[in-house]
């Protein structure tokens, strides 16, 4: 066993694990070392090569098509209560209309599309609080509700 530190020993591990695939009758010794290097490997990978989570249109299409709507006029169909009118529908499956989050949630909660995936690249929008009055002004509003 050795650690995987770099692409010669990715591609040495490859090798290694090509090769104990390839045993008929593998040991016991054999497959433990199988599992080790495997987990090895996509330790490696995870940490060297992430693969990011698809975007929110890869999502949705993806998700849609998994549960039978492979046309467009069968998606847009599906959408619509989620999404809203046919149009809207439309301008978001082009990338002409961001989700909202209510969309976001409507789409999770109906075709269990992960949140990480819809909320990928949404802009953030800050809420703005509402200033609280100063204690002058405070005071100024309790004098003219006496009067």
């Amino acid at each position: 066993m050795f650690p995987i530190r770099s692409g010669d020993d990715l591609q040495r591990a490859l090798e290694i694990i090509d090769g104990l695939l390839d045993l008929e009758h593998p040991s016991d010794g054999e497959r433990d070392r199988l599992e080790i290097l495997t987990s090895l490997v996509e330790a490696y990978e995870e940490r060297h090569h992430p693969i990011p989570p698809p975007g929110a249109l890869e999502a949705i299409r993806f998700r849609l098509d998994q549960l039978g709507f492979q046309t467009p006029a069968a998606q847009t169909k599906a959408l619509i209560p989620a999404l809203g009118s046919r149009s809207r529908v439309y301008e978001i499956l082009q990338g002409k209309r961001d989700l909202s989050p209510q969309m976001v949630t409507k789409l999770w909660r109906r075709f269990e599309i992960p949140l990480e995936s819809l909320v990928r690249g949404m802009a953030i929008r800050k809420v703005r609080r509402p200033k609280r009055p100063s204690r002058r002004t405070a005071s100024r509003r309790a004098r003219l509700r006496k009067r």
